[in-house]
């Protein structure tokens, strides 16, 4: 199976804002969002588990929900898997990850430009971009970016993704 040709965006925002507004969109008798799940098919309960890279794939890439996706890099190109692999490394903060996934492993050294903003998030919003994730004792807001249901997802998640979203346009990325 190969997605359908959609272009998706190589700015960080803009793929966090067809993420946020992909599972906005999902019917909610059909789907639950999952941050552990990129897309779960569960036929006994007839509802897909979907992270915030899966609800694109549902969404904007038109993947059928009867599946189960563990790696993106099975089922599309490289430069959409690359893409999923941002948004889902954006959910934990982890924005050199999500950087590399899209300008690949030698941003660093190429792209100073970038480093830069990197290090101006790292610096102006250390609540969503830690930097380096301490997780036996991470007490940012984890409830935010883990949902496992629709109230975690509009209670906490969204909020925190709208703000990250929104610091990644603040910084052009």
């Amino acid at each position: 199976m190969s997605a359908p040709e959609h272009r998706l965006p190589a700015k960080l925002h803009e793929l966090l804002d067809i993420a946020i507004a992909d599972i906005d969109a999902l019917d909610r008798d059909l789907y639950v969002p999952d941050y552990g799940n990129w897309l779960n098919w569960s036929p006994k309960e007839e509802i897909c588990y979907v992270c915030l890279a899966g609800g694109v794939m549902i969404g904007r890439l038109e993947f059928p929900r009867d599946i189960d996706v563990w790696s993106p890099h099975d089922y599309m190109e490289e430069e959409h898997a690359c893409k999923l692999d941002a948004i889902d490394s954006l959910r934990t903060g982890a924005i050199e990850t999500a950087v590399e996934s899209i300008h690949g492993e030698r941003w660093r050294a190429e792209k100073p430009e970038i480093v830069a903003r990197v290090e101006t998030l790292h610096r102006d919003h250390q609540d969503i971009f830690p930097g380096t994730i301490d997780f036996q004792n991470d007490t940012r807001e984890r409830r935010s970016s883990n949902f496992e249901s629709w109230e975690s997802w509009d209670t906490h998640s969204r909020p925190y993704y709208q703000r990250m979203r929104d610091a990644l346009r603040e910084a052009d990325l």
